[in-house]
């Protein structure tokens, strides 16, 4: 759901956007195929993910004119397994990168391993946000957050189930021979969401603590709002940002979810829910990082109405793994890049002299989007030819009032200071210029 997306990703880019403004960049936002965008020449694209083979397009196009690319790869940190990851870093990062900014060094390795160039351990803009955001914390709400993810079980898409899986070998998740193992995954799904499904009717009958429920962009939203119509305590989440939804709650509930992570650096309470039939079919390092890991919906909902929890301190500390990435500062990094005098390649050096630009391209899950730093930051929203097939709807494109209210947002919840108002322009049918007044 484009809209969705937008909800989920666009405080992580706008907060990139706030940085760029504190060092005298404008920012660009809007489509590509807007006019102003063909004209830019001697800047550094940040592309977040581009690491499948389906951006080299992009890329490609993005490298003319002495841009240069800088990759920072948002699965780079939850990764499958190594031999998976190593088929994922494609020509678009071997080619194409100049500059790549990594997690951690596990995957700084498995980058220099394919001979990709420049690689630099940097941490998570996701987790800076996080940091920032984490001094507005709601210490005294009670408030629930469910997170769910169930792509397989619930798609926003109701098309055939075999064009469901060649959009997901599209996108690299799997092979040609692995239909079964994705048949697997959808009934495994499936027993979960069920587990799910009942905690939300456990909590709404219960009447006595406030529910919120997040649903994943690519699932179908329909089913909670239909669950939780006899209910007053529930509601699902709409047109709220991920940095708020965690702010204003006290415990987040999942299933192998990265929003997890993002919920421990926030100091959240964060609790899986996985039926022990199941297994471990889906990412489980959220899981087994969480404060708590509940097999059965009653028993969480007993824990839930029973539990005190009076030491909060205990959920601070944070796993070693993750704690090592929370602590690197993956804003000053990436602007300092622009102070730096930094060797690309034999036909590229880039410097302060040269015209200081950082643009951003993040492909939202289904939807592409692009952000930049520079003299041209730019936030742009593409079709790359996979909204429809997955999501049914075709791309979101933010107003500029919706700019403005979210950057508000970002600003009181991050209390970054800007020395001046910040000034919103149309350049064009899609397009919009942020600038200091």
């Amino acid at each position: 759901m484009p809209i969705e997306l937008y909800q989920r990703e666009i405080d992580t880019r706008l907060m990139i956007a706030l940085f760029a403004l504190q060092n005298k960049y404008n920012v660009l936002i809007g489509h590509t195929k807007e006019k102003c965008f063909k004209s830019v020449k001697n800047s550094v694209f940040y592309f977040s993910p581009a690491y499948a083979d389906t951006y080299y397009s992009a890329a490609k196009l993005f490298s003319l004119n002495n841009n240069k690319i800088i990759l920072h790869d948002e699965e780079g940190f939850l990764r499958p397994n190594d031999n998976i990851y190593n088929k994922r870093i494609g020509k678009t990062a071997v080619e194409l990168g100049d500059i790549h900014l990594a997690w951690n060094e596990s995957q700084a390795e498995l980058l220099r391993g394919k001979n990709c160039r420049n690689v630099m351990v940097a941490g998570s803009p996701k987790f800076e946000l996080m940091k920032l955001c984490r001094n507005k914390s709601i210490r005294n709400s009670k408030k629930i957050n469910i997170n769910t993810r169930f792509i397989y079980a619930n798609p926003l898409s109701k098309i055939d189930e075999k064009q469901l899986f060649s959009t997901y070998k599209d996108m690299g998740l799997y092979s040609d021979d692995e239909y079964l193992k994705y048949k697997n995954k959808v009934e495994c799904d499936k027993l979960v969401l069920n587990e799910f499904i009942k905690l939300i009717h456990l909590l709404g009958s219960d009447n006595k603590i406030p529910v919120s429920i997040r649903v994943h962009p690519a699932e179908d939203s329909g089913i909670y709002k239909k669950i939780i119509k006899k209910y007053t305590n529930i509601f699902v989440e709409k047109n709220l940002s991920l940095s708020r939804s965690l702010i204003d709650c006290s415990h987040l509930i999942h299933d192998g979810c990265t929003t997890a992570l993002e919920a421990l650096v926030m100091g959240r309470k964060v609790i899986a829910l996985r039926p022990d039939s199941v297994g471990n079919y889906y990412n489980d390092y959220p899981n087994k990082i969480s404060n708590y890991v509940f097999s059965d919906a009653n028993q969480l909902y007993e824990y839930l109405t029973c539990s005190s929890d009076k030491n909060e301190d205990e959920f601070n500390e944070l796993p070693l793994e993750l704690k090592n990435v929370v602590e690197l500062n993956y804003m000053s990094f990436l602007i300092s890049i622009l102070g730096a005098e930094i060797s690309i390649s034999p036909k590229w050096r880039y410097s302060s002299g040269l015209s200081n630009a950082i643009d951003t391209l993040r492909e939202l899950a289904y939807l592409g989007a692009e952000i930049s730093l520079s003299n041209m930051m730019s936030i742009i929203y593409d079709n790359h030819g996979r909204t429809k097939p997955i999501t049914g709807k075709f791309p979101f494109y933010p107003t500029v009032s919706m700019i403005k209210k979210r950057i508000d947002q970002v600003i009181e919840d991050t209390e970054i200071l800007l020395n001046c108002d910040i000034k919103i322009s149309k350049v064009g049918q899609r397009a919009f210029m942020l600038s200091l007044k």
